[in-house]
């Protein structure tokens, strides 16, 4: 699978090696209000719509590549991602299968044999369903600003650390819904993308997620 397409998989991201406090929040000493409130919006929570913008940061290119499109979202892990400008590009995560689909090709791969990329379907689901907690696959910051939680995750397998060094979640503070993700490739390379006009547990056709 071509570098490219996994980096529009992990959809984002910067590399900081150095632990420090994000500017604007502060180091919740206690996640249990937070690992509570992301565990009651799971329960509630069944489906998701809604629009998203990438902004996609490069070292070598002065201007952020924008893009944007539609997601989807059916507990407990279907997904899809729905890239409509400036191309045309969907993937669909359903039952351990990924699909890439294009205008000019369409492939599938079986993640049960492969450990990556479980680990980067539990890290994509994880993020939007909100349990990131407890999960041996990486560890957890948590910090609170005035309006949002921030969580950081980082994987702790090397192989992953080698696409995606750490994840930044943005959690709406008064919803516990995902405002924005923040994925981190290199010190220079990351992406962030931002949902917007979210509906929830609205019905989804289950043609949404098939190719």
């Amino acid at each position: 699978m071509p570098r490219s397409f996994i980096s529009i998989f992990l959809f984002i991201s910067v590399l900081i090696s150095a632990r420090s406090q994000p500017t604007g929040f502060t180091t919740l000493k206690s996640t249990d209000q937070l690992a509570a409130g992301l565990r009651d919006y799971a329960a509630r929570v069944k489906s998701i719509e809604s629009d998203f913008t990438q902004d996609k940061h490069m070292e070598y290119l002065d201007v952020a590549l924008e893009s944007s499109g539609k997601f989807w979202y059916q507990s407990p892990d279907k997904v899809r991602w729905e890239y409509t400008h400036p191309y045309k590009y969907v993937m669909i995560l359903n039952q351990g299968k990924l699909d890439l689909v294009s205008d000019k090709s369409s492939n599938q791969i079986d993640m049960q044999g492969n450990d990556i990329f479980m680990q980067i379907n539990d890290l994509m689901v994880s993020s939007v369903n909100g349990n990131i907690f407890g999960n041996k696959n990486y560890t957890v910051e948590a910090f609170e600003g005035k309006d949002s939680y921030l969580v950081i995750l980082t994987p702790t397998s090397a192989s992953i650390r080698q696409m995606v060094g750490k994840m930044e979640i943005s959690f709406d503070k008064h919803t516990f819904a995902v405002s924005s993700i923040k994925m981190i490739e290199s010190d220079a390379d990351y992406s962030i993308i931002t949902f917007t006009n979210l509906q929830f547990n609205a019905s989804i056709p289950e043609t949404t997620f098939r190719p």
